[in-house]
């Protein structure tokens, strides 16, 4: 009981360390977009372009998910899997709920930059779920 307590206890800190993730990774995101779209593979040069104003978020949302598992596995190491998820996918879920029905109906028009901020989350919960999950296998 202890354990699972702790562990929802940590899991509270994705908030604050997410966003100093996605930020390292936003920076990162942008110095890595350039090179990204110098490579001209036939299949993959439209999805690039298509996507090449939100590839830094999604960048930024990988490296933030990943950088948020990590510092939650080194500042718990015993933790409970399912506990340590509870808030990062109950506030990835709310944000995105946000994003396409709260925001509309306030007015909001849903964007390409919508789509990354929702990406980007998306993202970062799945890589921290597989970081922590590797993490509890091992």
């Amino acid at each position: 009981m202890k354990t699972k307590f702790i562990s929802l206890l940590v899991s509270i800190l994705y908030l604050p360390l997410i966003f100093i993730g996605q930020f390292i990774g936003n920076i990162i995101g942008s110095l890595l977009t350039p090179i990204i779209k110098t490579f001209d593979l036939l299949w993959i040069s439209w999805i690039i372009n298509f996507i090449s104003d939100i590839l830094f978020m999604l960048i930024g949302g990988v490296i933030g998910g990943l950088i948020c598992g990590f510092i939650i596995s080194k500042i718990y190491k015993s933790f409970n899997f399912f506990y340590v998820s509870i808030f990062p996918w109950s506030i990835t879920l709310l944000y995105v709920i946000a994003i396409f029905l709260i925001a509309p109906s306030y007015g909001q028009e849903i964007s390409m930059i919508s789509f990354g901020d929702a990406g980007a989350c998306l993202l970062s919960v799945i890589f921290f779920h597989i970081y922590l999950r590797d993490k509890e296998i091992n």
